[in-house]
């Protein structure tokens, strides 16, 4: 199959397709896994992205991040954390791939609209838009922030950053370079932690004076990395601290500025008082932070356009779906990944948003489309595993919680390059997986 397939050429199939909208973690564990059935399916397989590439995000935050400079080193980068849709479905040659923005959903007729104007007609639909980053109406954010979820949202900082950097290396001028960071999730402490070692880097060689930079990192609760024990949420604190990042918690936006962001604590929850948050700030009060470039990580939802798809939407705008990962009251419609909506039963709380989950969601999806066309004898249902998590904090340094094991360190980093290759060649062919990884790996234990 050529790298970029017009999509109408598929449906002229007289089986029709099973089309899985977009390309991240879900939808390519998805469209591997039901190529490895294509011809027992009967069905061609197309999957559609706005993009032309796949994003490997948890690696966004080295391309944003990286000390080395120039045009050749900033591609390199991003060659390690994006591949191209057209060279991994060569790999996969009975997979179709196009570039295109699915506008609406037709789950009745069973057809999707494209921005284009022209509409295909679907056997099943995979929905696996992921998410778009979430302002929370605060004035200002969505003008004057950045965000990291794409390989343009990374080299967008990594270029301010260096502009911000330039007439200052090696003294010619002075001044402070002032990174705020919003969101201490793991987007936002990875890319503080990396960002102070970077400018640290930076003074050892000497092309940086010791105080001409800043990073703070904005949490609106109480400790970072919420999804982890509280002593190891303040463990990574105080990694990030002696790396000589401020850390300011219970603190949020509350409006965004040309060079500034205000910020106030929390509102306090029912029964609390003043000495509840952990912030030097007073309910009802302000303060104003200098900031010469603003990164926000604090946020996600479903992405917009699902609005128009008229399906059962949660008040994130995510697509409410079954333990099968089908979408209620829809056939042959499935979602997975950021954009589907999935809570436990048991404990009340949503699927995280983790290529770990998405990939595990995709696997439930294909397994339950397969049964679908009688190539199953039972549909799968989703289990609400436990997932591990590993957290680079800066350099060849990572915190990994695996089951009620917690690795620190070089160690920890370690096992951070082993997730990644796990992933490499459990979402992508594994000799182009192979290749992908060792040229990426060794550019960013570089950077590192």
């Amino acid at each position: 199959m050529t790298k970029h397939t017009n999509p109408a050429s598929v449906t002229r199939n007289t089986n029709k397709p099973i089309l899985i909208v977009g390309g991240g973690f879900g939808g390519m564990r998805v469209a591997r896994l039901l190529s490895k059935r294509r011809k027992e399916l009967g069905h061609p397989i197309l999957l559609i992205d706005k993009h032309r590439h796949h994003v490997y995000t948890p690696l966004l935050y080295e391309v944003a991040s990286g000390c080395t400079t120039g045009a050749e080193m900033e591609l390199s980068l991003i060659r390690g954390a994006t591949f191209r849709f057209g060279e991994v479905m060569r790999s996969c040659c009975e997979i179709a791939s196009a570039q295109g923005t699915v506008t609406g959903v037709d789950a009745t007729r069973q057809e999707a609209r494209l921005a284009d104007g022209s509409v295909l007609a679907y056997g099943a639909l995979v929905l696996a838009l992921g998410s778009e980053t979430d302002f929370f109406g605060i004035p200002g954010l969505r003008e004057r922030a950045v965000t990291l979820k794409t390989r343009q949202d990374a080299l967008d900082i990594r270029r301010r950053v260096e502009a911000l950097m330039a007439p200052k290396r090696n003294g010619r001028k002075n001044g402070t370079i002032r990174l705020v960071v919003g969101g201490g999730g793991a987007t936002g402490t990875e890319f503080a932690a990396e960002m102070a070692c970077c400018f640290r880097s930076m003074v050892r060689r000497g092309a940086l004076k010791r105080d001409a930079w800043e990073v703070t990192l904005v949490e609106a609760t109480n400790r970072l990395l919420g999804m982890l024990k509280p002593e190891l949420s303040a463990f990574a604190k105080r990694r990030l601290e002696r790396l000589g990042v401020r850390v300011m918690l219970d603190t949020c936006f509350k409006g965004v500025e040309d060079g500034t962001v205000v910020i106030t604590p929390r509102p306090l929850k029912p029964g609390e008082s003043a000495g509840a948050l952990v912030c030097d700030l007073r309910p009802g009060s302000e303060k104003r932070l200098p900031a010469d470039c603003i990164v926000w990580t604090g946020g996600v939802r479903g992405p917009s356009v699902l609005k128009s798809f008229n399906l059962p939407l949660d008040p994130k705008d995510r697509v409410i779906v079954d333990s099968s990962m089908r979408v209620k009251g829809r056939r042959n419609l499935y979602a997975v990944g950021d954009c589907a909506s999935l809570t436990d039963p048991k404990t009340g709380r949503p699927v995280p948003s983790l290529a770990q989950a998405a990939t595990r969601e995709a696997d439930v999806a294909a397994a339950n489309i397969l049964a679908d066309e009688g190539l199953a004898k039972t549909r799968r249902a989703y289990d609400f595993p436990s997932f591990h998590t590993v957290v680079p904090l800066g350099g060849k340094y990572a915190l990994a919680c695996i089951g009620r094991v917690t690795i620190t360190g070089f160690l920890g980093w370690v096992v951070r390059r082993l997730a990644d290759l796990r992933y490499f060649v459990t979402a992508l062919p594994v000799r182009y997986a192979l290749h992908a990884y060792i040229r990426g790996a060794w550019l960013y234990v570089k950077n590192d």
